[in-house]
């Protein structure tokens, strides 16, 4: 009986702490990757995926530009995302037109 209790202490603690914590890195990773900032508020890990709360981006070559987006949740099948779904995202540019054409055109 101890040992059901000693395995299901560490599947909340990978559930609450691990998991959680490595989707937020790999997120920000694979976004710098690519050259783009991102933070996040907050991550929520279910059965069915990852939700991450209050996200917000910028990218290295578009300055002026920045994404925001109140959630993201990403479906899993296993540790690959399988569906993503975006609400809220907003986008804004502030500058010259013509330096933001410019970017975009690159």
């Amino acid at each position: 009986m101890r040992a059901l209790g000693a395995a299901l202490a560490l599947a909340a603690t990978l559930l609450v702490v691990v998991l959680p914590r490595w989707a937020r890195r790999r997120l920000v990773d694979e976004a710098a990757a690519r050259g783009v900032t991102v933070t996040v508020d907050a991550v929520r890990v279910s059965l069915q995926g990852v939700r991450f709360v209050g996200l917000n981006a910028t990218a290295d070559a578009l300055a002026g530009a920045s994404a925001s987006a109140p959630e993201l949740d990403v479906e899993l099948r296993g540790l690959t995302p399988s569906r993503l779904v975006l609400r809220g995202a907003e986008l804004a540019l502030t500058g010259p037109p013509g330096a933001l054409g410019a970017a975009l055109a690159r």
